[in-house]
């Protein structure tokens, strides 16, 4: 089993309705993640900070986003530039919003930074579940992985 600790940051794109009413976020993510030493297939858990600023005419308010995600990760390439896709479930709390369930799924690209790490940029779409619908966006991060590639 190898193990990794990860760290990242980048813009994140409101979507659909939620993209109506606010401008490009900025996400920052911190990961923690396993899988066994020579296998395409591991797991991993995000947690996520993102923020949007209101986009109508008069309003100064935002969006402030917390999540915990589970994915699952597959990485078919053995070379030592790693494409990979990710999917998963979890739960996103919107300050003043509450807690809702989530989905995503996306993939990612990872590069090698010396023997055992490795620079990472990736692109999820997420969709959290709502009272009066879902919130859609698209976080793209970029950053550190440490422990592994």
């Amino acid at each position: 089993m190898r193990g990794t600790v990860g760290f990242g940051g980048g813009v994140s794109l409101p979507m659909g309705d939620f993209g109506e009413g606010f401008k490009t976020g900025f996400v920052g993510q911190v990961t923690a993640g396993f899988a066994k030493e020579g296998s395409k297939f591991g797991a991993r858990v995000n947690g996520t900070f993102q923020k949007f600023s209101v986009d109508l005419e008069g309003s100064d308010g935002s969006a402030q986003i917390m999540g915990a995600m589970a994915d699952l990760v597959v990485s078919p390439g053995t070379s030592n530039t790693k494409p990979y896709l990710l999917g998963g479930v979890g739960f996103q709390n919107f300050k003043d919003g509450g807690t809702h369930f989530a989905w995503n799924a996306g993939g990612g690209v990872s590069l090698p930074l010396g023997a055992r790490h490795a620079f990472f940029i990736e692109a999820r779409y997420l969709s959290i579940s709502g009272d009066g619908g879902s919130s859609t966006m698209v976080p793209i991060t970029a950053g550190i992985r440490l422990g592994g590639r």
